[in-house]
């Protein structure tokens, strides 16, 4: 089960990320965490730039509603998703994974 978090303006995502892989993708969860694995170069913010982009298609959200908020030069980062109840992301995250 992935840990999502309250916050005054959304909620909050834990994500692993692996950064140089061959898709971007969602590849499941562990640790509390979501997954993912994106192409881009974990460097000049490159990896997260592409996790956002990953993030916003696979919830169907605007880039602009998803943002870093920790983690920034490591694989375990926290992504806040704006305006959205943690119960409707958790939901969303529970569907994601389950058709992967």
């Amino acid at each position: 089960m992935i840990h999502v978090q309250g916050h005054s303006r959304g909620a909050v995502l834990p994500i692993r990320v692996h950064a140089g892989g061959s898709h971007n993708r969602v590849v499941g969860v562990h640790d509390g965490m979501l997954r993912v694995s994106v192409t881009a170069a974990p460097e000049k913010g490159k990896a997260n730039k592409a996790v956002v982009d990953l993030l916003s298609q696979v919830f169907c959200v605007p880039k602009s509603s998803v943002q870093l908020i920790a983690g920034a030069t490591s694989p375990r980062k926290r992504f806040l998703f704006l305006d959205l109840e943690p119960a409707e992301l958790q939901n969303r995250c529970t569907r994601l994974v389950e058709s992967n």
